[in-house]
């Protein structure tokens, strides 16, 4: 019996399974850095728009009761801080924020990737989080 228990042990530390995080819980968990903004166009031509420092640390933080808050850190008119206030939706895969549906690409611990499309043209957000508490 003393030879089967560590064995048993071992087996059970590796059939337990990892506890998947969901995308409500990885979008409140992080603040998201907007690192870049990529457009399409119908012609395949692809252009960053982030082009001003102003425009790349935008932070985008989901509350939990569907609340959302864009805070431009480094506005690019004045030396203060600007914040924009709305709600967000999440419904399989889709994230709607600002009124505008975006098909969620990835989303872990450490990057988000948005897309969406208005009149043929491809827009594809990219984030990086920032974890809420050190």
């Amino acid at each position: 019996m003393k030879k089967i228990l560590p064995f048993c042990l071992l087996f059970l530390s590796f059939s337990c399974k990892k506890e998947e995080i969901s995308p409500d819980h990885l979008l409140i968990m992080h603040r998201w850095e907007r690192t870049s903004l990529q457009i399409t166009t119908p012609d395949k031509v692809t252009t960053e728009q982030l082009t001003l420092p102003c425009q790349k640390d935008d932070l985008y933080i989901f509350g939990a009761g569907y609340s959302f808050i864009i805070v431009n850190r480094e506005s690019c008119n004045t030396s203060e801080y600007a914040m924009f206030y709305d709600s967000y939706a999440l419904r399989n895969n889709r994230l709607t924020i600002l009124n505008e549906p975006r098909e969620i690409k990835e989303l872990n611990k450490k990057r988000m990737v948005l897309f969406f499309t208005r009149n043929d043209t491809v827009f594809t957000e990219t984030f990086k989080a920032i974890p809420l508490y050190k």
